[in-house]
């Protein structure tokens, strides 16, 4: 209205000019004056509300130039133009993209500049990409691809955008779009706010391409998960930050720190020299293996540190660096040590046991597994009351192999478990065998080593008992052997499972008696039947006076509260005599026999009984 009203005005002022200019009057200076003076009046009406509206036009600018920076803010993305003609790029400030990647001027200019920071491998996909929108093949462009960053990683970028005009009717001249950081979204681990295992694993193959030396450090806090159940979820996430900041102490900004998990950290280490990674992996220990104070308390963390040389030991994927960090973190765990360099024994022995494991698997399934006996004699009567049921695996190729070479990797693959079902069902048809049951006066006893896994499957005992009955077999010629690693982890459950046992009338001993540091204790802790003095023992005690009173002390013992005390490993007459003076009344041992197939311990037993008569004295 205002505008209409000043144009308005200035037409009117306009046609009284003309209308004086064709009078034939004599026009007076004072309507000169007057009509001039109206005139620039109004010209300055004009400028001024020119001026306003320029103002107004500012402004309404401004807050939608704001309004776009807060939601291209919000959307975290960047916007990018593109002159086809002259190649020329440009984006809405500096691409800032979160943590580490920044493009330069240069970059921002020049196509071709900013194509060399686009992954090598989705440098001509994204090429394509834009060829076929410019043949109008596509209705768009979107695309994904990888971005440099400046410390040597990457960023996942999406790209999205579109021409002036459509393809289909004119060729382009002018392209703008959208950048897209998804990095987060693909591979930040939120708790630890480090990048995954599966960006590692990325990076990882890229720069094992190069020819440069190349480690890797694997960090595990081995009590993480006890330190999580006494804390809340923001104090874990707190701990797990404060531990991330110890080992940026140690390693330099071109490495990479990624989370494999909630307790381990994998690092990239780039420009290493042989001397480099040991120098890291010790301090970082050093850095670790100290206290820290989280929402008024002290917490110790414990750290184990493997360090490897990825070029030395030709590593050339992410999958065989994963596979090293594993076995140099197991054997770190049973030595007990903090930290280790990988070393090429370690693939030799994560090869033997992926060996061994097929050989566990194919005795279960091709029935190679036989079942070897070591009898268990009463020194009083002279007898062989019952045998310990030990296995061997007879490979058609390699021949007899001992416990020793597959029982530990059975434990770790749990193959243990149906290793020990065979063993069972072996062990029922041995009670039941005529020919062994004929060389005894009474029913023999069997004892059968039950491994930490399954005896802590409660269901056990009754399915235990279940096949004895089922056999027609009476319970109490079978004892079940533990170890005591097998009940040190949760005493109380121990003594549930252990009775349970034995209201089915199964008995149980504890075996390797003496070798633990609670030993004793067990003794008051624990309802066992049988003790089995471990061989470490009983070795040397015909020389060491110490040790042989405590040979006395746990014979006596035993024998005050009601438990049956086995002797394992004596080897010598000498070693008999002397145990029988300390007051031992059963034992085992090569003595008397080593591990036997069933067949030949058959044939031995008159001999055994011979030796044992003779040891005592007794008439043949």
């Amino acid at each position: 209205m205002e505008d209409e009203y000043y144009r308005q005005r200035l037409f009117n002022l306009n046609e009284q000019l003309n209308q004086l200019a064709q009078t034939n009057l004599p026009q007076t200076y004072n309507e000169l004056l007057d009509l001039s003076s109206q005139i620039s009046l109004t010209a300055m009406q004009v400028t001024s509300h020119l001026s306003k509206q320029k103002k107004i036009l500012r402004k309404k600018q401004q807050r939608h130039v704001d309004r776009l920076k807060l939601i291209l803010q919000g959307a975290a993305v960047t916007i990018w133009e593109l002159e086809l003609s002259s190649r020329q790029v440009s984006l809405s400030g500096d691409l800032k993209l979160p943590n580490t990647l920044m493009l330069n001027k240069q970059y921002q200019q020049c196509l071709s500049g900013l194509l060399k920071l686009i992954h090598c491998e989705d440098r001509q996909r994204l090429k394509t990409e834009f060829i076929q929108y410019l043949r109008a093949e596509k209705a768009y462009l979107d695309i994904k691809f990888r971005m440099y960053d400046r410390l040597g990683g990457y960023r996942f970028i999406q790209c999205r955008g579109v021409g002036n005009g459509s393809p289909r009717s004119s060729y382009p001249t002018h392209m703008a779009g959208t950048l897209n950081d998804l990095t987060d979204s693909h591979y930040l681990n939120t708790d630890s706010g480090l990048m995954n295992l599966n960006y590692f694993s990325d990076v990882f193959d890229d720069e094992v391409q190069k020819d440069e030396p190349l480690g890797c450090i694997v960090i595990k806090i081995a009590n993480m998960h006890d330190l999580s159940m006494m804390l809340t979820t923001q104090s874990r996430i707190k701990l797990i930050r404060r531990i991330i900041q110890r080992i940026g102490k140690a390693i330099s900004a071109h490495d990479l720190l990624c989370s494999i998990d909630k307790s381990q950290f994998i690092v990239l280490i780039r420009h290493l020299d042989s001397s480099h990674l040991a120098t890291i992996a010790h301090k970082l220990v050093q850095l670790l293996d100290r206290s820290l104070y989280l929402d008024n308390q002290r917490l110790w963390i414990t750290p184990q540190v493997g360090a490897i040389d990825v070029k030395a030991h030709q590593l050339n994927n992410a999958e065989q660096v994963l596979g090293a960090a594993r076995s140099i973190l197991i054997d770190l765990q049973g030595k007990h040590q903090a930290s280790a360099i990988y070393e090429h024994s370690y693939r030799e022995r994560k090869s033997l046991q992926l060996e061994t494991e097929q050989w566990i698997r194919q005795a279960i399934a091709r029935d190679w597994l036989v079942p070897y006996l070591q009898p268990l004699v009463d020194f009083d009567t002279c007898t062989i009351r019952g045998y310990e049921v030990l296995t061997r695996i007879e490979h058609p190729q390699r021949g007899l192999i001992s416990p020793g070479q597959y029982i530990k990797i059975a434990e770790k693959t749990g193959l243990i478990v149906p290793l020990t079902e065979v063993l069972i069902e072996k062990a029922i048809k041995i009670a039941q065998s005529p020919e062994l049951n004929q060389q005894h006066q009474d029913p023999f006893r069997l004892s059968i080593n039950i491994s930490a896994k399954q005896f802590h499957q409660r269901s056990l005992p009754s399915q235990l008992a279940k096949q004895l009955k089922s056999a027609n077999i009476d319970p109490h010629r079978i004892k079940v052997e533990l170890t005591e690693s097998d009940v040190m982890e949760n005493i109380d459950a121990a003594v549930g499972i252990i009775e349970n046992f034995q209201s089915y009338g199964i008995k149980v001993a504890l075996d390797d008696f003496g070798t633990g540091y609670s030993s004793l204790a067990y003794l008051r802790q624990l309802p066992l039947d049988i003790i089995k003095l471990d061989r470490s023992i009983v070795s040397g005690v015909t020389e060491n006076e110490r040790q042989s009173a405590i040979v006395e002390m746990i014979l006596l013992l035993a024998k005050r509260i009601n438990m049956q005390v086995i002797v394992e490993g004596i080897e010598t007459s000498h070693e008999y005599h002397y145990l029988r003076k300390l007051g031992a009344s059963w034992g085992q041992g090569y003595l008397f026999a080593k591990p036997l197939p069933q067949s030949e311990i058959i044939t031995k037993i008159p001999a055994i009984v011979k030796q044992l008569k003779a040891l005592n004295g007794m008439p043949l």
